[in-house]
């Protein structure tokens, strides 16, 4: 993916997340995710902006801005990225040749799409359409991994950026009620989420892999020879206000695998301990309570950070003391 398109997608991504609108048509998310996807995760941004403990994170991002065109894009669109942002779905589904992946953002917004699509098309952006809906191709100097990425807005209040095949898919979608994806394999897996939890990911590993090439890490040789015979993996985390609870499971139908998993996750809590025990008691108590559990299907782990200890990370980070 060429840097210029990345950036491109990115700002499309942050410009399109907001509150839907009340009274808008509801669309779920998930209806519109690929059947096929091989990894789909989501942050509600709006509930952890709210949050007295993520709040400061949006409190520091609000002193941000723009510059140049990207200022002056926001501005003719009529959004503020820093106040605006709710809700955001991305998933990652195999192009035909399978050798590479297509991303969907599925975004909830309040905005007024024409507006925004006349910023478009002022910089290039060009229309097009299907039986299912109208999208909105890219200047062509914007390109995602040399395909022109594309927009469309199925619905008030929601948005669809990715390539212009993933665009089309998700309008198809929509039209004919969802994509089916709650009913696959990878699907199911979201009842091992948290449902407390604001920000989520679900993986499926072996055809992930298979989709990235990937190759071996020496670095990390006992839990990438697991990975390899891993089935599904899922992270969350829940912001209680007090605390930043971080959990996840990694899914196998083999016995070995799932030993081998618990034994390099207790490893790697060990290893970090004991890095930290001269120079953060702290995070010794904290890596000490975290919790890791096997059964027969898969290995979970649970870690909770309390708001104190994340509020002294980033007092050491700014240069200001937690009080």
């Amino acid at each position: 993916m060429k840097r210029n398109g990345f950036a491109l997608l990115f700002c499309l991504t942050m410009l399109f997340l907001a509150p839907a609108t009340l009274g808008a048509e509801r669309i779920d998310a998930l209806r519109i995710v690929p059947g096929d996807s091989v990894a789909v995760g989501s942050v509600n941004l709006g509930a952890l902006r709210s949050s007295p403990l993520s709040g400061r994170i949006f409190a520091e991002t609000d002193k941000m801005a723009a510059a140049g065109d990207a200022a002056r894009f926001l501005t003719d669109a009529g959004f503020d990225p820093a106040k605006d942002v709710d809700v955001v779905t991305v998933a990652v589904r195999p192009r035909q040749e399978e050798t590479s992946g297509d991303v969907l953002v599925v975004a909830e917004g309040r905005f007024d799409a024409q507006r925004i699509i006349a910023a478009l098309v002022a910089r290039g952006a060009e229309t097009a359409g299907t039986n299912a809906g109208a999208y909105y191709m890219m200047p062509e100097k914007e390109n995602l991994d040399g395909k022109r990425g594309a927009v469309a807005f199925p619905a008030r209040g929601y948005a669809v950026i990715g390539s212009e095949n993933a665009v089309k898919g998700a309008l198809s979608a929509v039209a004919r009620g969802g994509g089916g994806f709650r009913s696959t394999t990878l699907g199911r897996q979201l009842r091992r989420i948290d449902p407390a939890a604001q920000a989520w990911v679900v993986i499926d590993v072996e055809r992930l892999a298979r989709l990235e090439n990937a190759s071996g890490n020496p670095n990390a040789v006992g839990v990438l020879s697991a990975v390899k015979r891993m089935s599904h993996a899922g992270l969350w985390t829940v912001d209680t206000g007090r605390a930043l609870r971080i959990g996840g499971v990694a899914l196998s139908d083999d016995a070995e695998t799932r030993e081998l998993l618990e034994d390099a996750i207790r490893g790697a809590l060990a290893s970090a301990r004991l890095a930290a025990q001269d120079k953060d008691p702290d995070l010794v108590k904290i890596l000490r309570q975290s919790k890791v559990t096997r059964d027969r299907e898969g290995v979970s782990f649970d870690v909770s950070v309390p708001a104190r200890y994340l509020e002294k990370m980033r007092g050491a980070m700014t240069g200001t003391a937690a009080k």
